[in-house]
């Protein structure tokens, strides 16, 4: 398998146990907690989970949020959230297909810049991101609530 095979869609509700299981390899997440955040997010007017498929397995995953920006003579902002490829499918072109993927579709929507957030303790991604063009770019703060 390599990412010229992988088909990436916008998920829909019935991909969400599929979603979970990519998640999961990221992050805690239930069933019934995905179902309603998932219901949830397709109420924001240009926030897409989207899926990487092969043979109609889902393989991969990532979020796309096109969000408005008073900057920037109003150009809007790309941000990409969650992006995973199952653990026994990467190194195959996934990950490169859905984020270049994102970037057209960041483009064709006139983003002026696609930003994603990374945790400090996955240098393998951030090497993986900066292979594709993204740039170590000041400094990301969270507070947890």
């Amino acid at each position: 398998m390599d990412g010229d095979n992988i088909t990436i869609r916008i998920a829909m509700e019935e991909d969400v146990p599929s979603l979970v299981t990519l998640l999961t390899q990221l992050t805690t997440m239930s069933r019934d907690t995905a179902v309603s955040t998932f219901r949830r997010l397709k109420l924001y007017p240009d926030y897409n989970v989207y899926i990487g498929l092969t043979q109609d397995r889902v393989v991969g995953t990532f979020g796309l949020m096109i969000m408005d920006n008073i900057g920037h003579n109003g150009a809007p902002i790309a941000v990409v959230e969650n992006v995973v490829v199952d653990s026994g499918s990467r190194r195959q072109g996934i990950g490169r297909k859905m984020l270049t993927f994102a970037a057209a579709t960041a483009r064709q929507k006139q983003c002026y810049k696609m930003i994603l957030a990374s945790n400090v303790r996955l240098t393998e991604s951030h090497q993986f991101y900066e292979s594709l063009g993204f740039a170590k770019q000041g400094y990301a703060f969270s507070l947890d609530l």
